[in-house]
């Protein structure tokens, strides 16, 4: 009833249904504490991954709302996380490097047609391969962060509830959503880069594999698994940023 009234435009709606789920925001940021943000912090950037699911949110698909609130609240507060380390550990020059690499990379590939490799784009860069290959590795990490919210994320989805011999049903049903939200979006991408993304990062087996091992399992080149991985990631984000 409220979120219908939320989407017909009515502000008393939209206050009541984000004041009725502040709870939810307190016990989903517990999970986050530690990590680089106060708690208050972490409770400011819920509330609006809160107000952001109060305001998508459309009740007749189905959905339970504290399913869909849940989700993006992490969302906004992984996102928060993975900023502020960025911040933090990443120079401005470097920053401006990764621009121009991408800004060669798109060239090269709309010239080519096909995906440059770091070698391609250090030669139209006028730069070293190793540095372009830091560049191309530290560009891979920040798509992984800004996917999922954050490849910590995604990692935490596979483990079992942490720090808790006993954990609570609340935490199991948590789990058991975030496995079936996973899984949801996996599927939208091709099966090879689905079956990438679970050895690439651990989803199935809990133990991630590095570019060179993922690429053993398929026998293709570590630069061949960074190609796709990049692009079922960036396929990723896109439906994550379409509220999918």
């Amino acid at each position: 009833e409220l979120s219908r009234r939320v989407r017909e435009g009515d502000d008393e709606a939209r206050r009541r249904m984000i004041l009725a789920n502040l709870r939810l925001v307190v016990t989903i940021a517990r999970h986050y504490w530690s990590r680089g943000l106060s708690f208050l912090d972490l409770i400011e950037e819920g509330n609006l991954g809160l107000i952001r699911a109060v305001d998508r949110f459309d009740g007749s698909r189905g959905y339970r709302f504290s399913t869909y609130g849940a989700w993006w609240i992490r969302q906004a507060i992984s996102r928060a996380i993975a900023n502020r380390g960025r911040v933090i550990r990443i120079p401005i020059y470097v920053i401006q490097l990764v621009g121009r690499y991408e800004q060669a990379r798109r060239k090269l590939a709309n010239e080519t047609g096909e995906e440059p490799t770091p070698r391609d784009v250090a030669a139209r860069m006028g730069i070293s391969e190793r540095k372009a290959r830091m560049v191309s590795r530290l560009i891979d990490r920040i798509r992984a962060l800004d996917s999922i919210a954050s490849v910590e994320t995604m990692q935490r989805i596979v483990r079992q509830v942490p720090d808790r011999r006993d954990p609570s049903p609340y935490d199991l049903v948590d789990l058991h959503l975030e496995h079936e939200r996973l899984d949801r979006l996996l599927h939208n991408l091709s099966r090879r880069e689905e079956a990438i993304l679970r050895i690439r990062y651990g989803f199935d087996s809990g133990l991630p594999k590095s570019l060179a091992a993922t690429g053993e399992t398929f026998g293709l080149s570590r630069e061949r698994i960074r190609q796709l991985e990049r692009r079922a990631l960036e396929k990723l984000r896109r439906l994550l940023d379409a509220g999918e």
